[in-house]
């Protein structure tokens, strides 16, 4: 069942929660909540983080494991191998995971727009030329690594491992590939003008 009220571009309906989600990515289970516009840099950094902690922890186990296993004087335990065992999954799982979600980062998609295809691609084939004409470039709201970069984890690049920090845009209104460039033409402008202004 859809929401009867206009519907902002990116924001798809969430079944589960019954209501349509800024920039929704996922319904996660886990946290039985949407990944949308508002969480998801809390989520990328938590799989960040969880990623690394997992690694850590498999490295000190498959250390620990070994070190035992070259003494002869005590055994490598029940408890050693079942954690190692567990934890290996567990890491190569989460690893994958997180790298899906950086080459989604990196082109400033969502799970959604990955996998149904860019609901707004007709919008800009039909009424923008994208800058480049390289078939790679295929997704109107991917602007180049940097700017997807802070289109996602914020303006300031000191927060973009705090999970507390602002992130960029209310939801509604995104950059594409055609709007993108006349900024960046606007703003190369204003710096020249406020360069021979100041000289």
């Amino acid at each position: 069942k859809k929401c009867v009220r206009h519907n902002p571009p990116r924001a798809p309906h969430c079944r589960q929660c019954n209501k349509c989600v800024l920039r929704m990515d996922h319904h996660c289970v886990w946290v039985n909540n949407c990944i949308g516009h508002r969480n998801y840099k809390s989520f990328f950094l938590f799989l960040l983080y969880i990623t690394c902690a997992c690694w850590h922890a498999s490295y000190l186990l498959a250390w620990h494991v070994w070190s035992i296993g070259d003494s002869s004087t005590s055994p490598v335990g029940v408890a050693e191998v079942f954690s190692l065992t567990l934890c290996v999954p567990l890491t190569i799982s989460l690893s994958v995971l997180f790298a899906w979600h950086c080459y989604l980062v990196s082109n400033n998609k969502t799970t959604i727009e990955h996998y149904e295809g860019v609901r707004s691609s007709s919008l800009l084939e039909g009424h923008l030329a994208p800058l480049h004409s390289t078939p790679k470039n295929d997704h109107p709201y991917s602007l180049g690594l940097r700017a997807n970069l802070r289109e996602i984890l914020g303006p300031r690049i000191v927060c973009w491992l705090l999970p507390g920090c602002s992130i960029h845009g209310d939801g509604l209104v995104f950059a594409n590939v055609g709007e993108y460039g006349k900024w960046r033409a606007a703003k190369t402008k204003k710096e020249d003008e406020l360069t021979l202004l100041g000289e």
